[in-house]
């Protein structure tokens, strides 16, 4: 789970106080104006609301009276400038004396659930490649990037196609067309040809032959990353944002590592694929890796 924001940290708190464990059941005889996963992007902070969307909100939650105030000091406490928001609703924040701590508990155990969950709904909307597929992308290596391509603006015209050909060197033809065919459905309307992905991800089998492959893409694709110029603190798609360490980590500290890192895979891989990947115009296609391999010979501790 993600820091959150203010106007999240209400909405799970109003939740918890109306009884609610789950935003399942907190959701449920209620007409919200985006889907439960949304709403749950909202509650955890990955996701910010409009106005528009606030205000209907509001009414679908039955939040009125006193709550009415406190709703949207909060919602706009995530938008507007600390000193306008300020000037216009003041420092004040309830807190329920004596459920804090509560919250706080439950919030923490309500993370892990959530994790979960994002975790399997990635594996609900996937597609698997079978041996064939996977034979394909060990024999037309260079064409991942077109795969690539569609899978991320969910289909793809021929032309978006044929342009990314251009941009990697690839010559389009029957070649790129067969190797597309195994893992898009071809369509044709009103004269032009289109790719769409068969699911929101598609992953590898969980195989020999799939995490060689997996394996040989991320050395590909680090030797592309690293030859490019290195980025600062921010991750420009030109550039490249670098960092590798050689460190000692306590046993007693890698379940936490474990949760931070389970918490980033998921933002990455779940998140984005719900924002609309490359067909909102602020999103941007990254190569992400992360490798955690120990090093028990680099220890001489027991040397005499």
């Amino acid at each position: 789970m993600t820091d959150g924001t203010v106007f999240g940290s209400y909405l799970y708190r109003l939740r918890i106080e109306r009884g609610r464990e789950t935003v399942s059941d907190f959701l449920r005889d209620r007409t919200i104006p985006f889907t439960a996963n949304y709403y749950r992007d909202v509650e955890a902070g990955r996701k910010v609301l409009s106005v528009e969307a606030a205000v209907t909100l509001h009414d679908a939650l039955g939040v009125d009276g006193p709550e009415t105030a406190e709703y949207f000091w909060h919602y706009f406490h995530d938008v507007l400038p600390p000193e306008i928001h300020q000037a216009l609703f003041g420092r004040r924040v309830r807190v329920t004396e004596g459920t804090l701590a509560q919250i706080n508990d439950r919030r923490s155990r309500d993370g892990e659930l959530h994790r979960r969950a994002l975790a399997l709904a990635r594996y609900a909307r996937e597609f698997v490649a079978d041996e064939a597929i996977t034979r394909s992308f060990q024999d037309d290596f260079d064409l991942l990037p077109v795969m690539t391509y569609v899978y991320m603006v969910e289909r793809a015209a021929e032309a978006e196609v044929v342009r990314v050909c251009e941009q990697i060197g690839v010559a389009y033809g029957s070649r790129v067309r067969g190797f597309l065919a195994g893992v898009a459905e071809v369509v044709e309307e009103d004269g032009k040809r289109w790719f769409a992905r068969r699911a929101p991800v598609l992953r590898m089998p969980r195989n020999e032959t799939g995490v060689a492959l997996k394996d040989r893409f991320a050395l590909h694709e680090t030797a592309l990353s690293v030859d490019r110029p290195a980025a600062g603190e921010m991750f420009p798609p030109g550039g490249t944002f670098r960092h590798s360490a050689m460190v000692a980590v306590p046993e007693s500290a890698l379940p936490r590592i474990q949760e931070r890192l389970a918490d980033l895979v998921t933002e990455v891989e779940v998140a984005a694929d719900a924002s609309g990947q490359l067909d909102n115009p602020a999103c941007a296609p990254y190569f992400f890796a992360v490798v955690f391999s120990g090093r028990p010979e680099y220890d001489g501790r027991g040397a005499g």
